[in-house]
């Protein structure tokens, strides 16, 4: 009987110091909860990186002189109609009006700015080798350098022109999107068959189901005029940004 009232006893202890725990719970509850959201908006802010290298305003004025040179492009891609990129026909070129095509002169501070994009920002494989949890980068420059800047929009023909150039180094960018429709295979119902004696089998059916995506594309490079009165030609050909 002693037996019976110790085994009720550690019962309704057990139980007691269980309720206990689901009292004290919540709170443990809610720091893990809040911990994991900490963890979650640290993972989210962008990892910001910028040239230590200062930004000159004379230096920039000094190559952005007038003079009598020109750089003709023409803006285009070669996207298929998944949006990826191929290179080889028979993937058509495709020229791009109404692009703004930006030129910056080469200076230390923004040829440090493409080494870091290159380093931070831009993968080579397109295939992501670190987890897609990492932390997203940013690379910015001096907002001074956009007052020493020209910007030229490509006609309907993909064309572009800078013109009243100096001999020097300068950097070429653009940006712009490419929306793709495609259709893919997409289950839409089923039906049974009959075999007779042999049983019944379900049968999926498909029909098409068209689908649009957005492939973010760029072009960036370096040009060099290396006289007075030279027309460089460029052909800008946009590729993915991965």
């Amino acid at each position: 009987m002693n037996g019976l009232r110790r085994v009720r006893m550690l019962s309704w202890l057990g139980a007691a110091a269980l309720l206990c725990g689901f009292t004290a719970s919540p709170a443990l509850m809610a720091g893990n909860v809040l911990r994991n959201a900490d963890r979650q908006a640290e993972v989210a802010q962008p990892l910001v990186y910028r040239p230590e290298t200062p930004f000159d305003p004379q230096q920039a004025a000094r190559a952005m002189a007038p003079g009598t040179s020109t750089i003709r492009g023409v803006v285009f891609h070669r996207l298929d109609q998944f949006g990826n990129y191929a290179l080889l026909p028979p993937n058509p070129v495709r020229t791009m009006e109404g692009i703004d095509v930006f030129l910056y002169p080469a200076t230390p501070h923004m040829v440090e700015f493409m080494k870091l994009l290159d380093k931070h920002v831009y993968r080579k494989l397109k295939m992501p080798i670190v987890p897609q949890n990492r932390r997203p980068k940013q690379v910015f420059f001096d907002d001074a350098a956009l007052d020493y800047r020209k910007v030229v929009k490509s006609d309907q023909y993909g064309r572009y022109t800078f013109t009243d150039l100096k001999p020097g180094r300068y950097i070429v960018y653009s940006a712009a999107y490419v929306t793709s429709n495609f259709n893919v295979s997409v289950p839409v119902g089923s039906s049974e068959i009959s075999y007779g004696i042999y049983g019944t089998d379900n049968v999926t059916h498909y029909g098409l189901e068209e689908r649009t995506r957005r492939t973010d594309i760029e072009y960036r490079n370096y040009i060099d005029i290396k006289s007075d009165g030279q027309v460089v030609e460029v052909e800008s050909l946009f590729k993915p940004v991965y």
